[in-house]
Order: structure tokens, then sequence, then C-alpha cells
């Protein structure tokens, strides 16, 4: 399903996938880690593609990343004092 994705955004002259493909790989380990998890399909790759749930579902767990590193890994306060990107992170 995946390299039928490819096939249909690549250019056909240089075969070059476009910019965004980043998205893409994103959805495929979406679906590579919810198939081993709980053995079910979310069809992110073709055909909840352009569902709104779907979108937003991806954004959020890009945002749960994007927090947790700087909750986690980088130096922070957030033990002492609960800092605005703790309490978005636990929203």
């Amino acid at each position: 399903e995946f390299l039928e994705r490819i096939r249909h955004i690549r250019d056909p002259l240089t075969l070059e996938v476009p910019d965004d493909f980043l998205d893409d790989i994103n959805r495929l380990t979406l679906e590579g880690v919810v198939g081993i998890a709980l053995n079910t399909r979310l069809g992110m790759i073709h055909k909840n593609r352009d569902n709104p749930d779907s979108k937003i579902f991806l954004k959020e767990i890009r945002n749960f990343f994007d927090l947790t590193e700087e909750v986690e890994i980088k130096p922070s306060i957030w033990k002492i004092i609960k800092t605005p990107k703790f309490r978005q992170l636990m929203k």
C-alpha cells in the first residue's frame, strides 16, 4: 500500500517524492505501530488520508512528541512550577 502511494505521488520525470513526503513517512510509522500494538489498521495511508479526524490525530501525536522533548529531554523546571508546555502536554 505504501509503495503504491509512492508511485502515485512521485514526479514521473525525476522519480523524486514531494517535499511533504515526511508526512507520508509519519503515517506509515503510525500504521506500523498501531498494527503491531493493536492488531488493527487505521487506513491513514490511503483510505482515511483526508479524514479530518485522522489529520487531528496525526497532529496531536506530533505535538505529543514535540512537547515530550521539551518537558522530559531539555532541562526544565516543570517539576517545581507547572509550565505552559507541561500543561499543554497534560491536556
